[in-house]
């Protein structure tokens, strides 16, 4: 409930301005649905960009994005408000981050925000991507400290009450 809840709560900020909430239930979901959907596109092809970018080639992203569109798994989740959707969307900011190169502190922070806000079992991929920075020294361990400990404060500061408010008792 927690991890969902912070990610449904932020597509019903979106949302609201554009629909009442309870006048049709089924356009809204269909919004929020679109919208979730939209925002995972946006990072799928944003990761497409820093792979041609990287590889210095205009097609290599493109076959990626055209591989995954014939797949069924990710097109069928992408509007699902699911942990994985919303862990997904900060995921692949982060591989696009590091991707582009020099943009650790960013790929940092995002893989931390999916694995503690979204998806606990992202810690084994956070622990092999934080390794790999560490190893090729992209980040020092200060760093990685400071990232860590920074992205857990914010989040539980994020999570807390509003998971403590929803269940009507203190949770975190």
């Amino acid at each position: 409930p927690t991890i969902l809840s912070l990610g449904c709560h932020l597509v019903r900020l979106l949302v609201s301005p554009v629909y009442d909430l309870a006048a049709n239930p089924l356009a809204v979901q269909f919004v929020a649905r679109l919208l979730l959907l939209l925002m995972v596109a946006s990072q799928w092809f944003g990761m497409a960009a820093a792979i041609d970018q990287r590889t210095n080639s205009s097609s290599i992203g493109t076959y990626l994005l055209i591989v995954t569109a014939c797949q069924f798994h990710l097109p069928f989740y992408m509007s699902r408000m699911l942990p994985n959707t919303f862990a997904c969307i900060f995921t692949l900011r982060s591989f696009a981050h590091w991707l582009r190169g020099g943009e650790m502190m960013g790929a940092a922070i995002d893989m931390t925000v999916a694995t503690a806000l979204f998806r606990c079992d992202l810690l084994l991929l956070l622990l092999t991507c934080g390794l790999s920075w560490l190893i090729t020294r992209h980040l020092t361990i200060s760093q990685a400290i400071m990232i860590g400990i920074g992205t857990v404060v914010v989040v539980l500061t994020l999570t807390v009450p509003l998971d403590s408010a929803m269940w009507q008792r203190y949770i975190w």
